[in-house]
């Protein structure tokens, strides 16, 4: 069973849309079962009104429920429930749901519209292109074949791989902290 989860806020910007139509290409076999659960604000009802309909009227093999917001103190609890994150964000400058999702050591599968590009090249994430929902499904289907072992491989890069992107901004804050200071 693969729990994957959306969680930020509904609008146009953040495309669950576009994850929903990723979701009616998906062909389940007899023993795979996806759960893709929405956590966010209704910043846009007359989005999420379209996103409501699609979800009523396309034929998926996945279970979509939509779980309301949550407040930032319950994200870790809610994030380490789950497999993969997937937000096909048209435009992030920095993401600190994608952020908090790596750290909880979910697998983010974002667009290539956000700082961690490089996530698909370290193999721990998949920051893809919007105009291709192939590959999307594929990363989706890639998850599906893991072993527990796999992931929790995946799981613990993910972590790694934040950890350290994060301790090197530290690090590179504090050098600019000291050369303000100094001149």
């Amino acid at each position: 069973k693969l729990k994957v989860i959306f969680l930020s806020r509904i609008s146009r910007k953040k495309n669950l849309l576009f994850a929903l139509q990723v979701f009616k290409k998906y062909r389940c076999d007899h023993e795979e079962k996806v759960n893709f659960d929405i956590y966010g604000t209704l910043e846009d009802k007359t989005y999420w009104a379209e996103c409501q309909y699609f979800i009523s009227s396309a034929k998926m093999d996945v279970e979509i429920m939509y779980k309301g917001a949550i407040e930032p103190k319950n994200i870790p609890k809610i994030l380490c429930q789950y497999h993969l994150f997937f937000l096909p964000t048209k435009n992030e400058n920095f993401g600190h749901a994608i952020v908090e999702a790596m750290q909880s050591g979910v697998l983010p599968l974002i667009s290539d519209q956000t700082p961690w590009n490089d996530i698909t090249d370290r193999r721990v994430g998949w920051a893809l292109n919007l105009n291709n929902k192939q590959e999307f499904l594929i990363a989706i289907k890639e998850v599906l074949s893991y072993s527990q072992d796999d992931f929790l491989i995946k799981s613990n890069g993910i972590r790694n791989y934040i950890n350290q992107k994060l301790d090197n901004s530290r690090f590179v804050q504090s050098y600019i902290e000291m050369f303000n200071d100094t001149f």
